[in-house]
């Protein structure tokens, strides 16, 4: 059979133009959607590395200390511990995946912004807080037979202090330190 004359084949170039404009606006607007879903996981994944730095900051630090070692990396000239009223850099045992550790250097400092004040301290490429109140200094116990006596420096020995304590104007948090041969 032949098509009755006047019968159309095909689509008019109006039908083809809202067709292209229909897809055209489902493609922008899927665009934007992606978009706005990758910037929603990358707000979210923001928030909860600050979130898990903040609150695995205190365990972390404490973990640190407690496996603080007395030789220094392979590739550091320096001393293992080292500081002074605002900072302090020594070298431990960082956890690592499925529970093994892993020698590494920490370097901690202390700060204080308009809004908070703590112990900033960074290892393995990511850092941590501990965060106090008021203004906060760092203070080194002398390991002794007799009374313990706290005090401002640790200079480059090869002993090690036997606790760290962060001072403050209201309140002082102590720290074992535990030493690896």
């Amino acid at each position: 059979m032949r098509p009755q004359s006047g019968a159309r084949l095909g689509f008019t170039m109006l039908e083809l133009l809202i067709a292209v404009s229909l897809t055209a606006i489902v493609g922008l607007l899927s665009a934007v959607f992606v978009e706005a879903t990758f910037r929603s996981t990358d707000t979210i994944t923001r928030s909860v590395q600050i979130i898990a730095r903040e609150s695995e900051g205190p365990a972390l630090w404490r973990d640190l200390l407690l496996h603080v070692h007395r030789s220094a990396l392979a590739d550091e000239a320096r001393r293992p511990f080292v500081g002074d009223p605002s900072s302090v850099q020594l070298t431990s045992d960082c956890p690592g995946p499925l529970g093994f550790r892993r020698r590494c250097g920490v370097f901690a400092e202390t700060f204080r912004t308009a809004t908070e004040t703590g112990l900033r301290f960074s290892t393995l490429g990511r850092t941590w807080v501990v965060r106090t109140r008021g203004a906060v200094s760092l203070r080194f116990m002398v390991p002794s037979t007799g009374d313990a006596s706290w005090i401002d420096s640790w200079g480059e020995s090869e002993r090690v202090p036997v606790g760290i304590a962060l001072v403050g104007a209201s309140d002082t948090l102590v720290y074992r330190v535990g030493v690896l041969r």
